[in-house]
């Protein structure tokens, strides 16, 4: 995942938005945005794709898009899918041959799955929103990781509960 403080955040600045959850993929990313004005995902995607395309085909010196077809997006209007949105989109790289153990996701280094069980303090990460969900006075670290492990374990389950939320 990846996040910004709002405070102090070239993506906040410039776009009017919070990134809060990105694990990267083979194929294709996720993004846990909070959106802080109309236009600020759509503006951010276009920033940042237009920029990747730019610098990849300057790498391999090749032209032409990377990307087929626009992003796809989902409007979260109830908290209690907030949460297990993150810990879903942490899961994810579980489906890469070598993360296919709960416990091997903290060394993924798409994710800031790391950060949010604090065995990283990224300072592009911001977990403010994500883990302030967790009203509880045992660490919150702690039961964010409890929690995604035990998603991790119901992982067939849980996306077939929550498929009319997923745009895979």
């Amino acid at each position: 995942m990846l996040g910004c403080d709002p405070n102090n955040s070239v993506l906040t600045t410039m776009l009017g938005c919070d990134p809060n959850n990105v694990p990267l993929k083979y194929f294709h990313f996720h993004f846990l945005i909070r959106q802080l004005s109309e236009d600020a995902v759509t503006e951010l995607m276009k920033r940042l794709t237009s920029a990747y395309v730019k610098y990849f085909n300057e790498k391999y010196k090749r032209v032409g898009p990377l990307f087929q077809g626009r992003y796809k997006g989902i409007l979260v209007t109830k908290d209690e899918y907030f949460l297990h949105l993150s810990s879903y989109i942490h899961v994810n790289p579980i489906e890469l041959p070598n993360y296919s153990e709960i416990r091997k996701l903290e060394n993924y280094p798409y994710s800031s799955y790391s950060d949010y069980i604090g065995k990283r303090n990224a300072p592009w990460v911001y977990r403010t929103y994500i883990l302030d969900y967790i009203d509880k006075k045992e660490n919150k670290f702690t039961i964010y990781k409890k929690e995604t492990e035990e998603l991790a374990k119901a992982s067939d389950k849980y996306k077939k509960q929550f498929k009319s939320l997923l745009l895979e």
